[in-house]
């Protein structure tokens, strides 16, 4: 069990870290902490939400 929530959170953690790859380029910095916030919500998104992770995988895929 504990060994499963381990690699969840490191796909999390995989997951926002692509995210802020793609969403982070070209953000003004007086937005930076706001949008990273964000990246971390759609990650958590991610890792709960069947109809997000799908989008999600999809915007990475592209």
């Amino acid at each position: 069990m504990l060994r499963h929530k381990l690699l969840e959170t490191y796909r999390q953690k995989s997951i926002e870290a692509a995210l802020r790859r793609i969403d982070m380029v070209g953000i003004d910095p007086d937005f930076e902490h706001q949008a990273e916030y964000y990246t971390q919500q759609n990650a958590l998104s991610w890792r709960i939400d069947p109809v997000a992770a799908t989008e999600i995988e999809a915007r990475l895929a592209a």
